[in-house]
């Protein structure tokens, strides 16, 4: 199912080759787009609470093809990270992760001037 106009989500198999070699916690630069072939997939988690629990939400996308996956786990005991968009108003943190066309062009500017990739610590 497709959450936003003009972009598609990644395939089964797409996943599959992006979550294959090193892991993204241990080296979040941008990794190859299983869709076009382009270096330019980008990530970026932040950590939320649902139902009194914490929980780790994150966005994979490539900036070149548009194709994007999210993805919702449990927060790892003991890990913590920088998020460039703790100092942002919460509701405007809200109103940027509810429509993800602005939320990926805002990650990308985060990127682009260097505030992403995250560093995550164990």
């Amino acid at each position: 199912m497709n959450l936003v106009p003009g972009w598609k989500n990644f395939d089964t198999e797409q996943l599959r080759a992006l979550a294959a070699g090193t892991p993204f916690l241990q080296d979040p630069g941008e990794r190859l787009c299983p869709a076009c072939g382009v270096r330019d997939v980008r990530s970026y988690l932040y950590k939320s609470d649902r139902d009194g629990r914490p929980t780790l939400i994150g966005y994979s996308w490539s900036t070149n093809c548009h194709r994007f996956d999210g993805s919702t786990g449990p927060y790892p005991t003991g890990m913590t990270f920088d998020d460039p968009m703790d100092d942002m108003p919460a509701q405007d943190r809200k109103r940027l992760r509810g429509d993800l066309d602005q939320l990926f062009a805002y990650l990308d500017e985060l990127w682009d001037n260097g505030r992403l990739p995250q560093s995550f610590r164990f």
